[in-house]
């Protein structure tokens, strides 16, 4: 499932530090998430694949 994010009001970096401060675990991960989206680069964040590369 596509989702589009719309707004662009914070930078990666800046939802890593509010996810840091929140106490609401599932915001927290929803956060996370958007902000390796923003990064463009989630397979940094899952590792290695199977296939070698």
């Amino acid at each position: 499932m596509a989702v589009e994010i719309t707004r662009k009001d914070m930078s990666a970096s800046e939802l890593r530090a509010m996810a840091a401060r929140t106490k609401n675990a599932k915001a927290a991960r929803w956060m996370l998430a958007i902000a390796l989206v923003l990064d463009d680069e989630p397979c940094r964040a899952i590792g290695p694949s199977d296939n070698g590369e």
